[in-house]
């Protein structure tokens, strides 16, 4: 196991990941793990928020569109707990704002 992967594994030690949730990380890109869910990517950052590459004020969970992934400007939400994110990622991926560059890209796919 690459010090990645290792670091990637301490972040979730804590937590239950739910078995419905498809692990999306990559190690050798990331600042951390990610899973997916109903559209969304999770994003778990490690408890210690002297480690993250998040700045360390920063909640431990964020939620994105998982096909926005790269967007800079798409939807995003912040979380302390593991419960908030749970009831968020109930929510309809399509009551969330769409990204204005996601959003182009499939226009230009359909010329």
């Amino acid at each position: 196991m690459n010090s990645f992967q290792s670091y990637f594994k301490e972040c979730v030690e804590d937590i239950d990941i739910p078995k419905s949730w498809e692990n999306e990380s990559w190690p050798s890109g990331d600042a951390c793990p990610s899973y997916s869910y109903n559209g969304y990517q999770i994003w778990i950052a490690h408890r210690d928020k002297s480690r993250n590459e998040w700045p360390c004020d920063q909640e431990r969970f964020a939620i994105t569109i998982l096909e926005e992934y790269g967007m800079g400007d798409g939807w995003g939400l912040r979380l302390d707990s593991l419960e908030e994110v749970l009831k968020e990622i109930e929510k309809p991926i399509e009551s969330r704002p769409q990204s204005k560059m996601y959003r182009e890209s499939l226009e230009e796919g359909e010329s």
